[in-house]
């Protein structure tokens, strides 16, 4: 499987394993520059070993809220840049904004008062 949209890296499991649709990790070089995690832990373990993180590789989870805490909690302890996927729906909402209203919304501003909820 390959990925175009990740800088040329190719998708694979970094030699940990099949990982099947839960997590893609992107791989360049041997080292994993970042974990994206699609579907809500829902309280379990991380399925991957915290030694697929280099120093500050990006862990996003499409989840956002309570259902990506512990994904997020566990990508931070262990030395990664972890978000969770709040920022993207705020940014393809602003998008869908402006195709069909002609007016892009201050979509910073919408993310900062989510956040603050």
């Amino acid at each position: 499987m390959t990925s175009s949209g990740a800088h040329g890296s190719r998708a694979s499991d970094c030699s940990i394993g099949p990982i099947w649709s839960r997590l893609a990790i992107f791989e360049s070089g041997g080292n994993c520059q970042a974990i994206a995690s699609a579907s809500s832990m829902s309280g379990a373990a991380v399925p991957v070993p915290p030694s697929v993180l280099r120093p500050g590789a990006l862990a996003c989870d499409m989840m956002y809220g309570p259902a990506a805490q512990g994904f997020v909690d566990w990508a931070a302890a262990h030395g990664a840049a972890a978000r969770d996927g709040l920022g993207m729906l705020v940014e393809q909402a602003a998008e869908a904004f402006l195709v069909w209203r002609g007016v892009r919304p201050p979509s910073a501003q919408v993310l900062a008062e989510l956040r603050a909820m």
